[in-house]
């Protein structure tokens, strides 16, 4: 059984459509229920420490740094050498694909979609995105209320 998936960039742009048409193909018929695409892009996980402030819908990564404040939604998928992502600004009906073929090119992908749904934010909205703030090193730090987990340094 083959258990991936194959599409186009053609395919996933239509894809994109029917989410901001409310979960509609382009023939009007009902592909999601707009609750379930609300809940799509809703904070899944809540009040769960251990995931270090990763937001999670529901299919969607919602924690995207380079976008700031802007909610955002993504995720990505690989069959290597080839990498694909959608990355999504929901409120303001944006989307960028970004598939490459090349095994080191993945890391950079996210920071291609994002100057790309910067770009399409201020040229659709005015909004400008600044650059993103530099996370706290990890080293060193335990997320609150987990102290009785820790191992023992070695």
């Amino acid at each position: 059984m083959n258990d991936t998936a194959h599409s186009t960039a053609g395919d996933m742009a239509e894809f994109i459509k029917m989410l901001f048409a409310g979960g509609r193909a382009p023939n009007g018929q009902r592909i999601l229920r707009e609750s379930t695409l609300r809940e799509m892009w809703t904070v899944q996980n809540r009040d769960v420490p251990l995931d270090m402030g990763l937001k999670m819908g529901l299919g969607y990564f919602l924690t995207y740094p380079d976008m700031r404040d802007i909610p955002a939604a993504g995720h990505g998928g690989d069959l290597p050498p080839f990498h694909a992502a959608l990355f999504l600004l929901p409120g303001h009906k944006l989307g960028a694909i970004v598939l490459t073929n090349s095994q080191s090119s993945s890391g950079i992908m996210g920071e291609i979609a994002a100057e790309v749904l910067k770009a399409d934010l201020e040229t659709k909205t005015g909004i400008t995105v600044g650059p993103p703030d530099e996370p706290a090193p990890l080293a060193g730090r335990r997320p609150v209320g987990l102290a009785r987990y820790a191992g023992l340094d070695a």
